[in-house]
């Protein structure tokens, strides 16, 4: 019987090798291989033409590059969320890009989209993901998984692939491994709908007065980045309009720009009877439609809740009442002159080495306003400026020549960006030793409207 076991374990090999072949063979008989490098990135991936003459993908698809390989495969599908607690999987519709330096963008169902451009700037390679997200979706998450040669290391409040002797880093995202497997996950939201992944280089310190030379922070370039966005954004809601999706921020924001460039009459008379009389609309838009009488109520009940709100926390002596925009004039305009010497007090005893970013831009705006409003108690504010210059210093990224606004997780967030960049304009502009925080402010609007592109989100 010995003799047979060699002839044995020759029929099994080619039977099974003939298994193996026979599976992929009917797996791709209809799929076309594809791969190809765009910059950094290497793609491979199949597609297949149907029967309508349709060419769609086939997964997976990897798009691989220092260290990281972003893939999508039936286990692991790009997920989309609606909420923090509901996602769905979404299929891959198309994919497009070739060699020749166009964006590598991957189509998925719900018109979202997720490209990838490779760049290099000096030393530094430099990968820009962009998506986009339909209102439907707070956010989507891109599966992507490490090389075996790489791997991850923390430093300090980031997390760094390492790759040999080099590291790149994700900005504008966490690192987020999904439980009990390899795989790790991307996630991309819709407010910030742009990551990079790039060479890590150690920062020596942001120098403030270098932004000046950067074209973003001109104030010819913050115009003109203003405008572009009021522009799209004007098209964005007169589109919401047209197929009915309104709400009261969008209205409210509609007829403010449209009465900015002087077309106030036109937005009133476009903005269906449906919202001026229906239960949705509150105080909010009074300004425009009047009816005051039927939603003053919710007015006072605001007023008094934010009034108590702040109250509170200055009797705390709770720095997060300088995160309340335009503090002092608010309370000027309300008669609060007992709240504002209690800011003053605050901040006799405030201990800035615990303040946040926006709290520190906070007291730079108050301190201006007691310039006005209260001078003889303008010293103890003033006292703090120098250790408020020095929390927001430090939390400003440069990137290229953009600037961002991160908080300690390297978040960025949209609406504190916003509020700061105001605030960064106008303590820039009260005295010419303050000028360089006027750029400052210049290209954190810049760099966040490019960093949205043409998306508008309310």
């Amino acid at each position: 019987m010995m003799k047979y076991v060699p002839r044995r374990i020759l029929y099994l090999t080619v039977i099974y090798i003939c298994i193996i072949f026979g599976i992929f063979a009917i797996q791709f008989t209809n799929g076309n291989a594809f791969s190809f490098s765009i910059g950094s990135l290497h793609v491979t991936g199949f597609s297949e033409e149907e029967s309508t003459g349709t060419i769609k993908p086939v997964l997976p698809l990897h798009v691989g590059v220092n260290g990281v390989d972003f893939f999508l495969d039936d286990r692991n599908p790009l997920m989309a969320y609606t909420s923090e607690k509901s996602a769905e999987p979404l299929k891959v519709t198309a994919v497009s890009g070739q060699e020749n330096g166009n964006p590598f963008v991957i189509s998925f169902a719900d018109d979202v989209t997720v490209s990838f451009i490779s760049e290099r700037r000096g030393n530094a390679e430099i990968i820009t993901i962009t998506a986009y997200i339909p209102a439907k979706y707070e956010k989507i998450v891109f599966p992507y998984k490490l090389t075996r040669s790489a791997h991850l290391e923390k430093k300090d409040s980031l997390t760094l692939v390492s790759l040999g002797k080099k590291q790149y880093s994700f900005t504008g995202a966490e690192v987020i491994p999904v439980v009990n497997t390899s795989t790790l996950a991307l996630p991309i939201f819709r407010a910030t709908p742009v990551v990079y992944y790039q060479t890590y280089i150690p920062a020596n310190g942001l120098d403030l007065a270098s932004l000046s030379s950067v074209p973003g922070a001109s104030t010819a370039e913050y115009n003109a980045a203003i405008e572009h966005f009021a522009s799209r954004a004007l098209d964005s809601f007169r589109s919401d309009i047209i197929t009915g999706e309104i709400s009261e921020s969008l209205i409210a924001s509609y007829v403010s720009e449209m009465g900015r460039i002087g077309m106030y009459h036109a937005a009133l008379n476009s903005v269906p009877g449906s919202f001026r009389t229906g239960p949705t609309r509150t105080w909010r838009t009074n300004t425009f439609f009047d009816n005051l009488e039927k939603t003053y109520a919710g007015l006072i009940s605001v007023e008094r809740e934010d009034r108590s709100a702040l109250a509170k926390k200055l009797a705390e002596n709770n720095p997060a009442c300088f995160e309340y925009p335009n503090l002092v004039p608010y309370l000027v305009d309300r008669g609060s002159s007992v709240l504002l010497k209690d800011i003053v007090h605050l901040a006799s005893v405030l201990d800035v080495s615990v303040v946040t970013a926006p709290q520190a831009a906070g007291i730079l705006e108050a301190m201006l306003d007691f310039t006005i409003y209260d001078p003889d108690d303008l010293s103890v504010l003033e006292a703090l400026s120098d250790s408020c210059e020095r929390k927001l210093q430090d939390a400003l990224v440069r990137i290229q020549d953009n600037l961002y606004l991160t908080n300690s997780e390297m978040h960025i967030d949209t609406m504190e960006t916003l509020h700061i960049a105001d605030i960064l304009i106008k303590y820039g502009s009260s005295a010419e030793s303050r000028s360089a925080w006027t750029s400052a402010g210049h290209l954190l609007i810049t760099s966040l409207l490019s960093f949205a592109g043409d998306q508008v989100i309310l």
